[in-house]
């Protein structure tokens, strides 16, 4: 016969016996790539929670977070590279949502009267009012109003607006939610004496809209048109807001962090933050710039003295773009900072051009780039084609302490050991309490580790010389092994020095 059996274990019967092993360790940890995270206030949506957009949804960010200027970050970190885009929408408690009043109509209307226009596709612009009638056709307040109360899901002020009419080619009643003149959600629900109720039940479904039943609601709903939604209330944003939010991020992995503004109160809080995750095991830089409003110097000062290497500042952080758009402050960082979450940390951003930048806001001489690189800061110049592009791709790491070496001034290694670090440890993570904390055990840990190293050789992101090993120091006991990761990572060529020798005549 045969069967299973578990190491050790010795059978009474005879036969043949068998047992599976995964003799090729864990799957090694592709890199995370792509992923910005953005922390913003707007007047519409999910108020701190975490929502992943991926780049398919660049073009409907309205629809997840309104029209606000704010969001634009959003679309800026796409259009830097970015694939996926974490957003969190920032604010305090004190928000109220829009809402509106759909009331009864006092005696039977005629559905398809003159009132309501001609038949046109599925009725979706048949709002003309009810010209038949003299009373309000919806109250912003509710009280003692027989009706249905519709209410935004989300606090703030983007300004809807509700119709309610019938489609002359299905005889149906429809409820139409506008944003501005763009049809932003509609349903329909059956005509009739129950209106409200049926209203009601269609709306059940909705995500973005809460429906509920005022009163004595029996009859028809009166036709109205396009009656705005009042009462709304954008929350309340201050320092503490973002450093709430940015809680919503602790549990997941991203590349780049960028805000919607240029207080350095909220830069601080970035960096403290990005501190904070590192600790946690996450690996992640953050964007900010400086505006062309400020002084030179105090810029240049204020990025030295965050001297980190998770930090990234454009010090001139501002363009015109081929459409007349100025970028600066945040809109110029949340660009960068998705170019700094998407490139391959085989590649540097020394000398990218920045897509649609055709003039700098603020030139800077040669000396002023030097000294601003000197101090840590990203400097924006122009190629000999006029295009704008990144002159040096730093961070603002000026003085490195004695566990750093000069690689992480750069942000194509810092990159570069961040996610070798992250592909490792996840690697690894996988064997925790599967292998033995004997000589077998620790060889699985390091083939393991050694995998990631081989991969990365093979992607050109480190040195082929790389390895792992025991560490000699500290000599596995218990349950605790210690090892050592012996890395050379690869630099860009970013200084190339030329001496061309000339002779007036060769020799005879």
């Amino acid at each position: 016969m045969s069967g299973t059996f578990t190491i050790g274990e010795k059978k009474i019967r005879p036969g043949t016996y068998f047992r599976r092993e995964n003799s090729g360790g864990p799957d090694v940890a592709g890199a995370i790539n792509g992923y910005a995270a953005a922390v913003f206030q707007s007047d519409w949506g999910p108020l701190n929670q975490l929502f992943d957009m991926d780049v398919s949804m660049q073009n409907d960010i309205s629809d997840y977070y309104g029209t606000d200027e704010h969001t634009r970050i959003i679309k800026e970190a796409f259009t830097g590279g970015a694939t996926t885009v974490r957003a969190i929408r920032c604010g305090d408690d004190d928000g109220e949502p829009m809402t509106v009043t759909l009331e009864m109509a006092e005696s039977p209307t005629v559905e398809a009267g003159a009132g309501e226009g001609a038949a046109s596709g599925d009725g979706a612009d048949l709002d003309a009012p009810d010209s038949g009638s003299s009373t309000p056709a919806a109250s912003t307040t509710n009280d003692a109003v027989n009706g249905v109360v519709i209410t935004a899901a989300y606090p703030g002020t983007r300004p809807f607006a509700v119709s309610v009419r019938t489609n002359l080619i299905t005889d149906q009643r429809e409820c139409v939610i506008y944003d501005g003149t763009v049809i932003f959600e509609k349903v329909s629900f059956e005509a009739g004496n129950n209106e409200a109720a049926n209203l009601v039940a269609a709306m059940s479904a909705s995500k973005n809209f809460i429906a509920k039943i005022s009163g004595t609601a029996t009859g028809k709903l009166k036709t109205v048109t396009q009656v705005p939604m009042e009462g709304g209330k954008n929350p309340t944003v201050t320092t503490a807001s973002y450093d709430r939010a940015f809680n919503a991020l602790e549990r997941v992995k991203w590349n780049c962090l960028i805000v919607d503004t240029d207080d350095a109160a909220v830069h601080l809080l970035v960096q403290s933050f990005i501190q904070q995750s590192y600790e946690q095991g996450h690996f992640g830089i953050g964007c900010i710039a400086g505006l062309p409003t400020q002084d030179f110097d105090e810029r240049t000062t204020l990025a030295a003295l965050f001297n980190d290497e998770k930090m990234a500042y454009i010090v001139n952080g501002g363009w015109l773009a081929s459409d007349g758009t100025e970028y600066k402050g945040y809109i110029a960082a949340a660009r960068i900072g998705g170019m700094i979450a998407s490139f391959e940390t085989n590649s540097s951003l020394t000398h990218t051009v920045i897509k649609g930048a055709v003039k700098l806001l603020e030139p800077l001489t040669n000396g002023e780039m030097i000294k601003a690189e000197k101090k840590g800061c990203i400097c924006l110049s122009l190629n000999d084609d006029d295009q704008v592009w990144l002159d040096n791709a730093i961070n603002t790491l000026v003085t490195p302490d004695v566990d750093q070496d000069e690689g992480w001034k750069k942000l194509r290694r810092t990159k570069c050991r961040f996610e070798l670090m992250d592909r490792v440890n996840t690697t690894t993570d996988k064997l925790v309490g599967k292998v033995n904390n004997d000589t077998d055990g620790r060889q699985t840990v390091m083939a393991a580790a050694q995998k990631v190293l081989n991969t990365m050789t093979g992607e050109k992101k480190i040195m082929d010389n790389s390895y792992i090993y025991e560490d000699p120091a500290n000599p596995a006991e218990g349950d605790n092994a210690w090892y050592k990761l012996a890395i050379d990572d690869i630099d860009s060529q970013e200084h190339i020095y030329l001496t061309y020798q000339f002779r007036f005549s060769p020799n005879s």
